[in-house]
């Protein structure tokens, strides 16, 4: 099967060197395969966050996003 029809490459990200080097590992797969990058990342809220905390719109810290260039969230 040609590898650009395998869709997008997935990266989940936490801000650790293992995830930034996955990151980059990501980006460059997704150029060879001529597609894109989508960026993970998840936690699980606590009782000690604020209830509106949980709806927040979070934006990647700034390494990853200049890993990320000038990739759009959420496309």
């Amino acid at each position: 099967a040609d590898q650009r029809d395998a869709g997008p490459v997935i990266v989940g990200v936490d801000g650790s060197e293992v995830s930034k080097e996955a990151l980059r590992y990501g980006l460059h797969e997704a150029s060879i395969r001529g597609t894109r990058v989508r960026v993970v990342h998840g936690w699980m809220p606590t009782n000690a966050m604020p209830a509106a905390a949980r709806h927040m719109e979070l934006r990647p810290s700034a390494p990853i996003a200049r890993l990320c260039g000038s990739a759009t969230p959420g496309r």
